[in-house]
């Protein structure tokens, strides 16, 4: 399974939780491009933000903080439990 398709099936487990907390925003790049891409973002009503966004190649943008610009993170995903910590990271990020 690509990190794309991790990420719209975590999303989708986790929507209803995910709207309660903010406005949430999801979008993807189609899977014929070279590397497909996938972003999720949620707006608190603070104002705050936390929002990923991934490639198949295994990068990844993970964004928080009070408000634009916030703090960014660059990362290289080297296998699947990385990933998996960057989803608890904004999950945790979300619910603060």
């Amino acid at each position: 399974m690509t990190y794309t398709e991790r990420l719209s099936q975590w999303v989708v487990a986790n929507r209803s939780a995910l709207e309660q907390l903010g406005r949430l925003w999801q979008q993807g790049t189609s899977d014929d491009r070279v590397n497909p891409s996938a972003h999720v973002a949620l707006e608190r009503p603070d104002g705050s933000f936390v929002e990923l966004l991934v490639w198949d190649s295994g990068e990844a943008e993970f964004g928080y903080g009070e408000r634009a610009p916030g703090a960014d993170e660059h990362h290289e995903l080297a296998n699947p439990e990385e990933f998996e910590e960057l989803l608890r990271q904004f999950m945790a990020r979300a619910t603060r």
